[in-house]
């Protein structure tokens, strides 16, 4: 784990004690040891100088981030845990632990220097992973983050994934230069009542955080690809106490995304199910820059109840089904992208409103020419999905992945008397799924017996059937 401080300086410079050259072949250049190693790590620097913390904040324990104000720039100190992977153009990954120094702008390395070569062309990336076999392949993968008491950078740097451009042995040394990839946000948001928070949600309109990135570390200059994306944006949060106007400091590690344009739904999660929000105007959010948003929130109205089952992503789910008074009710029946509640006399395409009366004359979320009209769209928008439309916003129906996450993070017990499913996470709250089967025509199927529920993911492959 890394330590990181608010400190000016922009450069620090980390370096090894040199190593005994004893597997020098003097005959042969390439194969000279290299016996100095630096590593360099590029600050973060407010976007906005102006919001920088005017006092110190943090805590000073060791292995955790003790970040201090100066002129505003947010530094990198080393941890004793910390280890660095490093990749060449000729070999596999290699590993450099730090051997002293933790908690300090400099470090020595050990374990490393005799395998660095001239002749090399060397790569590196932090955290280390020891599993990373492919340097065209270095993946990034983001969670839901989490904070231990207010204002506070304990678990900062899980997500602090840092880089470096091609490197060179020359003159039997040889400096990486590291950048981070995330961007730090920093959240403030005022909490109308006194309340104990539990949990940070923001939410975009469309997919735009970036959750899984992978980097190709065989060329000069880094490439980056997202390989999935979320509209939330997620925080478990613990020990955040506040009182009525109190203010929530979150500090947060989010990857670069152009959110300029995009109203983001900022949601604070309280005691007995209670909820805060505030609307945020998006940014540009860069790599090595800091972000800041405050906002005021307030209470929301919304009556139905969430359950925390302490998910990977940090996503909540609804108590009970949409229409549904408990949680074995089967709740409303709705075709894919439809809103109303009223029950048709059949479920067919003459009756579905998203078309012109068959399969192949789709008129919205459409991808192929082969059903109709295209579009491109590939997930509800909030005025076709009947979460938002009836809950309000930011409720909304699962997606694909949504489902995905439920089903491999949770133990699934069939319950014979209330005829559905009992999901328990692993934090052991639960949520009941109940066997409402499906209309089709005019018929109800399997009630009592399957569960058939939509997501909000297009299957591009096939048009959504209006059985609801």
């Amino acid at each position: 784990m890394k330590h990181t401080s608010l400190l000016l300086s922009f450069l620090l410079g980390l370096f090894v004690a040199s190593c005994a050259n004893d597997t020098t072949d003097d005959a042969t250049t390439d194969n000279e040891s290299v016996g100095t190693v630096r590593f360099t790590v590029q600050d973060f620097q407010w976007s906005d100088p102006g919001e920088a913390p005017s006092t110190s904040v943090g805590s000073s324990r060791l292995r955790t981030q003790a970040y201090k104000n100066n002129s505003g720039g947010i530094s990198f100190l080393w941890s004793p845990s910390d280890t660095v992977g490093i990749f060449s153009t000729k070999g596999g990954q290699l590993e450099f632990p730090i051997g002293s120094g933790g908690g300090e702008a400099s470090a020595t390395f050990d374990g490393g220097c005799w395998a660095l070569k001239k002749g090399y062309v060397y790569f590196a990336y932090l955290p280390y992973n020891r599993f990373n076999f492919d340097r065209t392949h270095i993946p990034f993968v983001y969670g839901a983050q989490a904070q231990v008491g207010n204002d506070n950078l304990d678990n900062f740097t899980k997500y602090d994934y840092i880089y470096s451009q091609a490197a060179l042995p020359e003159n039997g040394e040889i400096t990486f230069k590291f950048q981070h990839y995330s961007s730090l946000v920093r959240f403030q948001l005022t909490v109308p009542e006194a309340d104990q928070i539990t949990a940070f949600s923001l939410i975009a309109p469309d997919e735009a955080f970036p959750t899984k990135v992978h980097v190709d570390l065989s060329g000069i200059l880094p490439k980056f690809t997202i390989d999935e994306r979320s509209r939330t944006f997620s925080m478990h949060l613990t020990d955040i106490s506040v009182e009525a106007g109190g203010v929530v400091t979150l500090w947060a590690l989010i990857p670069p995304t152009d959110l300029t344009g995009k109203t983001l739904r900022a949601m604070l999660f309280g005691d007995g199910g209670k909820i805060y929000t505030a609307d945020l105007e998006g940014k540009q959010l860069t790599g090595n820059k800091a972000f800041g948003f405050a906002a005021t929130t307030v209470k929301s109205e919304t009556s139905h109840e969430w359950v925390d089952l302490g998910l990977p992503s940090g996503i909540k789910w609804a108590s009970c089904n949409i229409g549904a008074d408990k949680a074995t009710d089967k709740g409303y029946y709705f075709s894919w992208g439809e809103t109303t509640t009223e029950q048709k006399s059949s479920y067919e395409w003459s009756t579905y409103t998203l078309c012109n009366g068959s399969s192949n004359t789709l008129t919205r979320y459409n991808t192929s020419t082969t059903f109709g009209t295209v579009d491109g769209k590939t997930t509800l928008d909030e005025a076709d999905d009947p979460a938002s439309v009836h809950w309000g916003f930011p409720w909304r129906t699962p997606s694909k992945a949504d489902f995905e996450e439920l089903r491999s993070n949770c133990t699934w017990k069939w319950n014979s008397s209330r005829q559905g499913y009992t999901v328990t996470g692993k934090n052991g709250k639960s949520i009941f799924i109940p066997a409402a089967g499906y209309r089709n025509l005019n018929a109800l199927n399997f009630l009592g017996s399957y569960g058939y529920y939509w997501t909000s993911t297009l299957n591009p492959d096939s048009p959504p059937m209006p059985i609801a």
